[in-house]
């Protein structure tokens, strides 16, 4: 029998399971910066009370509390090729206005990450 014990562990896949860390969700779903934040300090403290025999998964907990990205954008500073084609097709497909539209949303909701992100710890 091989022990373990004290050993960096992956928890259960949180990203396919809705019912866990609801909480943490529901934050990085929040596109008001003023209600998220409100929302920060517990997260924040059951992420330290939870994981503080395990400065390991406690750094990688609040790691992905910061990430958060726009889904339905290629990112603009990891995909450039990809987000200028995406901007093309829009146009070509939608219309400039609704590619002009959807590139607002993506960098709206890009700055708010960035300032969620710069909130947490």
């Amino acid at each position: 029998m091989i022990w373990v014990e004290g050993l960096p562990y992956n928890e259960i896949d949180e990203a396919s399971n809705p019912y866990l860390n609801m909480e943490q969700k529901k934050f990085k779903l929040e596109q008001d910066p003023q209600a998220a934040l409100k929302e920060l300090p517990g997260l924040v403290q059951n992420i330290f009370t939870t994981y503080s025999d395990k400065p390991d998964v406690m750094l990688s907990k609040l790691k992905a509390l910061k990430e958060n990205a726009y889904s339905t954008f290629p990112s603009m500073s990891e995909m450039p090729l990809s987000a200028m084609k995406y901007m093309t097709y829009l146009a070509k497909e939608e219309g400039p206005e609704a590619a002009q539209d959807e590139f607002l949303g993506y960098m709206k909701h890009k700055i708010i990450n960035e300032a969620k992100a710069s909130a947490v710890p």
